[in-house]
């Protein structure tokens, strides 16, 4: 995207006076203060931004609007608040998402979206081990999460390593029919990670015998026959890999190592060879050095 736009200045704001350009693929940031007359609209504003590619809609919500400036000297109902922190979160100012939320906590302690949010922004500060504790306050079993929610508490929980958590909060989705397709191999993926084998290479082949293709769905199921001493199983799955995406290193670097297992050690240095030329990153190019010095000393 380059388009350009102009912008009011109010005084006392200080909004983008003069053209500016938004480029994709950059984190092209600015503060836009446009007059709308409320009046006629029933519903918030929006504003429609049309460029080259797609159009992008801003949605003037007062009620957020409001209740962003009540948030600096008043305390907010705990949605109201959820609601400013996740801009705030999604605008990158996640100090002061931390600050509004905080208050919060000691009389919401077990609050799923409160848990999320700190979840998420202690994600950000990189503290794995405070993302996880608020994590695991939040109990699947509760019902009081919705299909949504559940979805991203499970891939939180999949990011600080709790894949116990995230199958639990996924299985009770999946036994009701209401996780995509998607949804299933990410459950499927958490149990491979949880070391249920067997588990996750049912619904895996299950995916699989749908239609659903998916480069880690091959991936994972290639993974799972090598955890279970199955090498020829193990190298169909990442060469079907491989066919859905030519520059999956990792497949390509498995089959050499199922290879050198077989003890077909001519066509794991070809396998590895290839990797090089994939460009991989540094810790499998670093692997796949030593396993080529393994071979030809």
């Amino acid at each position: 995207i380059d388009e350009t736009y102009s912008a009011i200045s109010e005084k006392g704001l200080e909004g983008l006076d003069k053209p500016f350009s938004i480029h994709g693929g950059t984190q092209s940031r600015g503060s836009l203060w446009f007059r709308v007359n409320s009046n006629d609209n029933k519903s918030p504003p929006e504003l429609i931004f049309r460029p080259a590619q797609e159009n992008a809609k801003v949605c003037c919500d007062q009620t957020l609007s409001n209740n962003f400036e009540k948030a600096k000297s008043t305390s907010l109902d705990i949605d109201e608040a959820l609601k400013v922190s996740q801009f705030l979160i999604g605008s990158e100012r996640i100090d002061d998402a931390e600050v509004i939320l905080k208050p919060y906590l000691d009389r919401y302690p077990n609050y799923p979206g409160l848990l999320l949010q700190l979840a998420s922004i202690a994600k950000s500060h990189q503290d794995n081990e405070k993302a996880t504790e608020c994590l695991s306050k939040i109990s699947p079993q509760s019902g009081s999460l919705g299909r949504e929610e559940a979805l991203k508490l499970a891939r939180q929980a999949f990011d600080v390593e709790q894949y116990d958590l995230c199958s639990k909060v996924l299985e009770p989705f999946a036994s009701q029919g209401s996780l995509s397709n998607q949804d299933l191999l990410f459950l499927a993926r958490s149990w491979y990670f949880n070391k249920q084998f067997e588990r996750a290479k049912k619904l895996l082949v299950d995916l699989d015998s749908r239609g659903f293709e998916d480069k880690s769905l091959f991936f994972t199921l290639g993974n799972i026959a090598d955890k279970l001493d199955d090498q020829d199983s193990a190298i169909h799955w990442w060469e079907k890999t491989l066919r859905k995406d030519p520059n999956y290193f990792e497949a390509l670097f498995n089959i050499g190592v199922a290879y050198y297992k077989q003890g077909d050690k001519d066509r794991a240095e070809d396998c590895w060879r290839r990797v090089l030329d994939l460009q991989p990153d540094s810790q499998t190019r670093e692997a796949t050095e030593e396993a080529l010095k393994s071979i030809s000393p």
